[in-house]
């Protein structure tokens, strides 16, 4: 979710930043659950999906768009299950159309919040 406010850092600049990195990342988090209606610390067992979903999305991306061999990216990301992945396609679009797209949306899901 910090992603959100302040970009994917890559691990090398999460390192250099230190341990307050954490702290930031952690109470960012809080902060945008507690904006969309999710409760500020999440239960380990939802962590571990998002993580496996995070996982099979790169393992996608990996196979689908950069390239990767499969015994590549199951080295990387771990080897998805088939019936996870099977019949998934990931439809490359126009940068300006996703950023429409994913506004509008967003800004649906504000106003279906708000009362």
């Amino acid at each position: 979710a910090p992603e959100y406010v302040i970009g994917d850092m890559i691990s090398p600049v999460k390192s250099a930043v230190g341990p307050d990195y954490g702290v930031l990342d952690d109470r960012l988090t809080a902060a945008i659950h507690i904006r969309f209606g999710l409760p500020a610390i999440l239960p380990v067992s939802v962590k571990r999906q998002i993580k496996k979903a995070d996982k099979i999305s790169a393992w996608l991306e990996a196979t689908q768009i950069a390239g990767f061999k499969v015994d590549e990216a199951d080295k990387l990301f771990g080897k998805p299950a088939p019936d996870l992945v099977n019949g998934l396609r990931i439809h490359l679009r126009p940068p300006l159309a996703v950023r429409r797209d994913f506004t509008a949306r967003h800004e649906q899901l504000l106003k279906d919040m708000d009362p």
